[in-house]
């Protein structure tokens, strides 16, 4: 006698539970933006996560970043490592020669 969820019911409620907590992330982010816009800037790594979850813009989270003292070539190394890390676009490749 088998008990327990078959294989492919347990990656559904794994991938919903998945979107669920992503849902609620994103959500909770964005309501700390909107909190902390007004009170205070937000950290670089909150700007990065904002910026990773669509929460705000790569511009305004460039802004944060340089905010908070980095260089604009440091900013935008720090966004471009973002977006390859979560595959917001694909990395660019080394051309040999």
């Amino acid at each position: 006698m088998k008990i327990g969820f078959s294989q492919a019911a347990t990656q559904k409620l794994m991938e919903l539970a998945t979107s669920e907590i992503q849902k609620k992330s994103s959500h909770e982010l964005k309501r700390r933006v909107e909190k902390t816009a007004s009170t205070k800037k937000l950290t670089s790594s909150e700007a990065l996560e904002a910026f990773r979850y669509g929460v705000i813009s790569k511009v305004l989270a460039e802004e944060y970043i340089i905010a908070y003292g980095y260089s604009g070539a440091e900013a935008a190394v720090l966004l471009k490592t973002a977006e390859v890390k979560y595959k917001m676009i694909a990395p660019k490749t080394p051309s040999k020669k």
